[in-house]
């Protein structure tokens, strides 16, 4: 009789740990399967653009990046008279590195920029007409 209690205490201290991590492990943010395959889609603003000295931002000028769930993004940029631009192409993500790669057709020819994402942000840079651009993004609040 004393063995069985034992053995039934066992079997219910493993559950309950068992439990417990797979509790711990869950996120209350991660709602869907969706949200849990694509977790860095969503919307990103530009909080820094140069391009060699110049601040693209200057101004009331903005550019927002969206990444949507089915592989697709779109940036927006909006300029001082409130007339907008937008281009667009495919992304993915390699959980493993944490990279984005984004691919676009630009000027007839596809382009692919891999970047790191780290918390929410990334930088993408570019050399155009021998002068760097700087776009450093992070998720929109």
């Amino acid at each position: 009789m004393i063995f069985d209690k034992k053995k039934r205490l066992r079997a219910l201290c493993a559950l309950l740990l068992v439990c417990l991590l797979v509790f711990a492990g869950c996120s209350a943010g991660l709602t869907s399967l969706r949200a849990f395959a694509k977790p860095c889609a969503g919307e990103y603003e530009c909080v820094y653009a140069h391009l060699g000295k110049k601040d693209l931002l200057k101004g009331g000028q903005s550019l927002t990046l969206t990444l949507s769930e089915d592989g697709t993004f779109s940036a927006v940029a909006v300029g001082k008279s409130g007339k907008t631009k937008q281009k667009g192409g495919t992304w993915s993500y390699d959980e493993e590195r944490q990279e984005l790669t984004f691919q676009a057709k630009m000027l007839g020819k596809m382009r692919t920029k891999t970047v790191r994402l780290q918390d929410g942000q990334f930088t993408l840079q570019q050399k155009i007409a021998g002068k760097n651009l700087v776009l450093a993004f992070r998720t929109k609040l």
